[in-house]
């Protein structure tokens, strides 16, 4: 087991090689299993089902980003699971048949499985943990006034969070009453809501970040299963000779939530990739904060799209020094080198 930066362990998950797909009961709800579970009815993980085992951290330490971005949709969700695997423990099992005559053959249907409730309630979490904490490390207070609110207005007694019709986790999720949460009201905790009485807002957003964080590590039950689970292990330190305390998370959910945690701890700035548009983590000690991609394959295919366009432009009459221009960061040796590749 090799650790990773801060206080957490990799560890090994898993992805079945045929992929995801979400089946359908009318008095269950929806499922993710297996492609080959939902054919056969048999369990979602049987034991001829071909799985691949990756280390999901490793090298992805903005993991928790590339889960935020997912759209909480169900073709969203499918192609999460097929590229890192499900959230949690790959034995989800519980008391939740209703039908006492048809439990035995639901169970069997449905004993290795995920419902569409957890991805839902943890994607729209995760989305909100990473919008406001993009809002508080630019220290943009007049955007973070739009989602904390303080209610009445003119005495306020409560302290929520908005949800914005132009957020994507809006509209078309939510009724009129779910869109707004309670950070604090001041017969709940009326010290800590007196202590916002300023109406500064980024102290309850980052109460509420901290609120939304703690929740998403906690160890919860579906249905009599744990999952989001971690644990603590001893390793040891090679350098010191000593053995040292580490966390290691139990699921892929756990390991999200944890990979949020750290990054807050360890001081990990935010930055958008200029190709893609995804958010990615920028450390303080071992990125260049110059760094403009999330990724090589983004940062190749932004040296690609700059060498079409500074060939478009020559070929419309313009010469190296407008085009070097135009491009901004890309040198004069550069651009040259770009337009002379063909004539060699």
């Amino acid at each position: 087991m090799r650790k990773t930066r801060g206080n957490l362990f990799q560890f090994d998950w898993w992805v079945p090689n045929h992929g995801f797909e979400w089946i359908l009961d009318e008095n269950i709800g929806r499922f993710l299993v297996a492609k080959s579970a939902a054919k056969t009815h048999e369990h979602v993980i049987p034991q001829d089902v071909p799985l691949t085992v990756h280390r999901p951290l490793d090298g992805n330490e903005s993991l928790f980003l590339t889960f935020a971005a997912t759209e909480i949709t169900l073709a969203g969700v499918i192609d999460f699971a097929n590229r890192f695997g499900p959230l949690t423990s790959p034995i989800y099992e519980g008391n939740i048949f209703r039908d006492t005559e048809s439990k035995r053959e639901l169970r069997s249907l449905l004993s290795w499985c995920e419902p569409w409730s957890l991805w839902d309630a943890q994607l729209d979490a995760m989305k909100k943990v990473v919008s406001i904490l993009g809002l508080l490390q630019v220290e943009n207070k007049d955007e973070l006034r739009k989602h904390i609110l303080w209610l009445p207005e003119l005495n306020p007694t409560f302290i929520g969070y908005q949800v914005l019709p132009h957020d994507p986790n809006s509209l078309s999720r939510y009724r009129r009453n779910q869109m707004r949460d309670s950070i604090v009201s001041a017969k709940q905790d009326p010290d800590l809501f007196e202590s916002f009485k300023d109406r500064d807002p980024a102290p309850p957003a980052t109460y509420y970040l901290t609120r939304l964080i703690e929740e998403g590590l906690a160890t919860r039950e579906i249905g009599g299963t744990r999952y989001c689970s971690m644990s603590r292990v001893m390793g040891w330190d090679i350098r010191k000779k000593i053995p040292e305390s580490k966390i290691r998370p139990d699921s892929l959910l756990g390991a999200i939530w944890l990979q949020v945690a750290n990054a807050i701890e360890t001081k990990v700035s935010f930055k958008t990739c200029k190709s893609c548009g995804a958010m990615f983590g920028l450390s303080p000690t071992e990125n260049r904060r110059s760094r403009e991609h999330c990724s090589n394959a983004c940062k190749t295919s932004a040296c690609r799209q700059r060498e079409l366009d500074a060939r478009k432009m020559h070929a419309n009459g313009n010469n190296i020094d407008f085009i070097v221009q135009k491009l901004g960061s890309t040198s004069h040796e550069v651009v040259e080198k770009w337009l002379t590749k063909d004539k060699k």
